[in-house]
């Protein structure tokens, strides 16, 4: 059974579909929904489809790659942040009082 929902289903199909772990007949159907969905023909999926794309999302476990390409990017952030940092001017004494 998938874990509870915390994506939209938009983000669910878009990663599928991005994926390229789907066959011929999982795409087209896939990417029928998606094209609904962005069309505006259905506000959500039915819970059977809901159940489906969830089941095929953990099983190519595409939140586990997310998920890691997250923490890579918040990694190179963090070290930018110390680079800038580092080549700023450095005060020759603290500033005095008054």
């Amino acid at each position: 059974m998938p874990k509870p929902q915390t994506r939209t289903d938009r983000a669910t199909l878009s990663a599928l579909l991005t994926s390229g772990k789907l066959n011929g007949s999982q795409q087209r159907v896939f990417q029928g929904m998606y094209d609904d969905l962005m069309g505006g023909k259905i506000i959500g999926l039915s819970p059977k489809q809901r159940l489906w794309a969830d089941t095929l999302y953990e099983e190519f476990k595409l939140g586990d790659i997310r998920s890691a390409e997250r923490k890579e990017a918040r990694a190179r952030i963090r070290q930018g942040e110390q680079n800038a940092l580092d080549n700023m001017p450095r005060p020759l004494k603290p500033p005095g009082r008054k």
